[in-house]
């Protein structure tokens, strides 16, 4: 079950003195979720797409091993990706021409399941839209929701 809190932008909000992902006390480590959210799209004829967004996020209080985790989580679709591709050319024109092949045809699929592990392992707080008044942040935990409702007066919806 997840429980949503509704942020009010451009207001400072203040964070309970613990982990949201693994409840240890005193985090000292950062981690930055975002959203992006398209609120209009123009094609335009021989200049390209006119594209109009809002971005928003929020900066949460983690454990250093989380925020190196989180990193490294969203490096590592790139990398296996690029891995892949770079294998390609690397063992192209050898005797091992089709491990490149293969490399390169896995990394795709190998990176799309390194997005998704990446969004099922922080599923446990994600910002789930932004809004023209505030950005909706879901957590996992009721405990961790509760104390961020009382600490910023802010309602808790189940």
């Amino acid at each position: 079950m997840s429980y949503t809190v509704n942020i009010p932008l451009e207001v400072a909000v203040h964070f309970p003195d613990l982990c949201p992902f693994t409840g240890k006390p005193s985090p000292t480590g950062r981690m930055r979720l975002k959203t992006t959210r398209t609120t209009s799209m123009l094609p335009i004829p021989g200049v390209g797409l006119y594209n109009r967004y809002r971005q928003g996020g929020i900066a949460l209080p983690v454990t250093k091993s989380i925020a190196v985790t989180y990193v490294v989580l969203q490096l590592l679709p790139f990398a296996i990706f690029g891995g892949g591709i770079g294998l390609c050319f690397l063992l192209n024109n050898t005797p091992y021409e089709r491990v490149g092949g293969i490399a390169a045809v896995l990394g795709i699929p190998l990176a799309l399941f390194a997005f998704i592990f990446r969004l099922w392992f922080f599923r446990k707080v994600r910002v789930a839209d932004l809004h023209e008044s505030h950005l909706e942040l879901r957590f996992g935990s009721e405990n961790y929701a509760r104390q961020f409702g009382e600490l910023n007066n802010l309602p808790v919806m189940e």
